[in-house]
């Protein structure tokens, strides 16, 4: 079996049993293919890539990885895993995400709240901020969150416990410096996702209650989302993106029909 140059170890990932499982703890052992093959022929784990990633160039044997696909470099790898095998699978705009995050750690949270946004995924946005809320109030009241999980949660979270948490009025205003410093007020306009600039103007903009439609509010207080105070908050859209622009600038071909768009005009 073909084996990882970083660990060198097989070339599969070990599934974790089931905590809560009856299974006979003889059984045997769950596995899938864990296998990145890069253009220099050289085989990595995923998470061992990532952590020896070095930007364009083999960890292990320093040749070029990269190559300009469609008018845009890339790296181009063999992914082989539980999803099955995929070849010429773009994984730069992956690698330079999770080297991003190595190091700021603390905006994990707020890039997965972008990433909701841009698959118009308005449940996960709403839940996302719910749980970020239900952190600030436990942070406000000093509550560890450890409760009785027991030691092997703690143990799981004790990472993320460490890495500072990001306020829910900073994941709301959070820039994307990978794309042009666009908040999620560009990007769900820019969508045309006419549910998630509502929310964001609800929670992140200094407009008056009676400028949302009682929809809306009812909508709000069905997700039992309430509004904190915008006082001393900037005004999300009077954020520009790195080309100076504002959500409102964006309006021009988003397909936001139907919705009164000069609310989006920065007051």
């Amino acid at each position: 079996m073909s084996t990882c140059v970083s660990c060198h170890n097989p070339l599969v990932l070990t599934l974790q049993p089931d905590i809560h499982s009856n299974a006979s703890s003889n059984s045997s052992i769950a596995t899938v293919p864990d296998d990145v093959l890069l253009s220099c022929a050289c085989h990595f784990h995923w998470q061992c890539l990532l952590d020896a990633y070095n930007i364009t160039r083999c960890p292990n044997c320093d040749q070029s990885i990269s190559t300009t696909y469609q008018e845009q470099e890339s790296i181009l790898v063999t992914l082989y895993n539980e999803g099955g095998l995929q070849h010429n699978l773009d994984i730069l705009p992956l690698l330079v995400e999770e080297s991003y995050l190595k190091a700021y750690p603390e905006e994990r949270k707020a890039r997965a709240f972008l990433e909701f946004v841009r698959e118009g995924d308005a449940e996960a946005v709403v839940d996302l901020i719910r749980a970020s809320a239900q952190n600030d109030e436990d942070e406000d009241e000093g509550v560890d969150g450890d409760g009785d999980d027991g030691m092997e949660e703690e143990e799981d979270d004790e990472e993320e416990d460490d890495v500072p948490q990001m306020s829910v009025a900073s994941i709301l205003r959070y820039q994307d410096l990978l794309d042009e410093g666009r908040t999620a007020l560009h990007i769900a306009v820019a969508k045309g996702n006419g549910e998630i600039v509502w929310l964001m103007l609800l929670l992140a903009s200094n407009l008056e209650l009676d400028a949302f439609p009682e929809q809306v509010q009812q909508v709000a207080a069905q997700l039992d989302i309430g509004r904190e105070s915008q006082e001393g908050l900037v005004d999300v859209r009077t954020i520009r993106d790195a080309d100076g622009r504002t959500a409102y600038d964006l309006v021009a071909g988003s397909g936001m029909i139907g919705f009164d768009t000069a609310l989006l005009r920065p007051s």
